[in-house]
């Protein structure tokens, strides 16, 4: 009974599994089937993803969820937002067991690198991802931040020079 065994144990409660599970987490390879059973559980109800109608900070999840295979719930009807979650501002995603107790309309997990990893980590496409792979995608997300961040600030476009200046710096790494 090593690691996984107590990980399962911590899981399903106090007493003992049955035999048919400690075989099944017998190899890591068994682990990563248990991951993708559990991922589809989870799946089963789709995501509910809202933000405006424009391609911007969900985008990357919008795609991460086309390419992943993951069905969601594209919502743009945004009217009220900032009363219906948690901080005021989008894009906010809503899922079965994420955050139980939420009491806001649009859901409670907030910010677009969580939404993208939480996206990314729940697409059956994407399950078999090395933490290599996983690695470059958030280096390619948080370029993404970073030249928002560049381009915009606070909801108002950057003089062209201060643009510039993001551009250069960031899109030859690309």
């Amino acid at each position: 009974r090593g690691p996984i065994w107590l990980l399962f144990r911590g899981l399903a409660g106090r007493g003992s599994a049955p035999r048919a599970c400690v075989c099944l987490f017998a190899s890591m390879e068994s682990l990563k089937w248990l991951w993708v059973l559990l991922a589809a559980r989870v799946a089963a109800e789709a995501p509910k993803l809202t933000y405006f109608n424009v391609a911007g900070r969900a985008e990357l999840a919008r795609l991460y969820a086309a390419v992943g295979n993951l069905t969601i719930v594209d919502s743009t009807d945004t009217s009220g937002y900032k009363t219906k979650t948690p901080s005021g501002y989008v894009p906010v995603i809503a899922h079965a067991g994420l955050f139980p107790s939420c009491a806001f309309e649009y859901g409670c997990l907030q910010e677009s690198l969580a939404i993208e990893r939480y996206v990314r980590d729940i697409a059956p496409g994407f399950l078999a991802l090395s933490p290599q792979q996983r690695a470059v995608d958030d280096m390619f997300a948080q370029i993404k931040e970073d030249i928002l961040q560049g381009v915009e600030d606070r909801g108002a476009i950057r003089p062209p020079a201060a643009i510039n200046a993001t551009f250069a710096q960031y899109l030859r790494v690309l």
